[in-house]
């Protein structure tokens, strides 16, 4: 069935490889042009005389508290938990304006819903102690599920180190920024994935996938709830790749125009 299908290990073991990819930093350079700079510090030159071995450099001070740079691999656990601990912010209204960003796409999805008279999502549900003036009610649930999904942005971005000047902007490269918001994008997509899931086995009564064929739930039920669930998984993470993408290069701009 779709239950079987969608709740299985595969989807575990991707929430698991979004996670983790990209959020330590990119590919390492081949092992072999390190043997080669080693080997060349006490290469034998022209004159058969022994070049002398460079001096090694005293590693720059607070150089790794904030979790490393994020451009090598093989940083340690504790480096890469700094990241979220003691995170480098070099624009403390970049967080804030991110959030907002994150927040405007599901205000802007429930906006057409309601005006179009569409299906709605299983998060805008009318709030019931709000007074039923227009559209007021749902201006809570659309705010709530913002948050949610600027919560997953911010742990991304702080795993992909996205708010240091680098990752928008300062080096006037595009594939920079696009690289960054992309780490941080997939990062945020894994936390969407494992929420939606443990969401789900609360719903499902947290029993196995064989045992939702049970009175009062059954597999059909379960099964379009997963694909309902899915579906609106899949809006979220489009709609918000496309927001925060367009955002980033927006902000990249800004700064190559009036800096910081």
């Amino acid at each position: 069935s779709i239950s079987d299908l969608l709740m299985s290990a595969p989807i575990m073991a991707l929430a698991v490889a979004l996670l983790c990819a990209l959020a330590t930093g990119l590919p390492a350079r081949p092992q072999g042009r390190a043997l080669v700079r080693a080997r060349g510090a006490h290469a034998v030159n022209c004159a058969g005389v022994h070049a002398t071995p460079r001096a090694a450099r005293a590693p720059r001070v607070g150089a790794r508290m904030d979790g490393g740079d994020g451009d090598k691999r093989g940083e340690e656990g504790n480096e890469v938990l700094r990241r979220f601990l003691t995170p480098r912010v070099d624009d403390l209204g970049l967080p804030i304006a991110d959030s907002l960003v994150c927040l405007s796409v599901p205000v802007l999805v429930a906006t057409v819903v309601l005006a179009g008279g569409l299906a709605r999502p299983s998060w805008l549900v009318a709030a019931p102690f709000v007074p039923r003036v227009r559209a007021l009610p749902f201006v809570l649930p659309a705010v709530g599920h913002g948050l949610s999904l600027a919560s997953c942005w911010v742990l991304g971005a702080f795993a992909a180190a996205a708010y240091r000047k680098e990752a928008y902007g300062s080096t006037g490269s595009t594939r920079t920024v696009l690289s960054y918001t992309l780490r941080a994008g997939a990062f945020a997509t894994g936390l969407l994935i494992f929420s939606t899931q443990a969401q789900l086995q609360l719903t499902l009564g947290g029993t196995a996938v064989g045992a939702w064929a049970e009175p009062g739930f059954p597999s059909t039920a379960a099964d379009m709830l997963i694909v309902q669930r899915t579906a609106e998984l899949a809006l979220d993470v489009g709609l918000e790749a496309v927001a925060m993408t367009a955002w980033r290069l927006y902000r990249a701009s800004l700064y190559g125009r009036f800096g910081d």
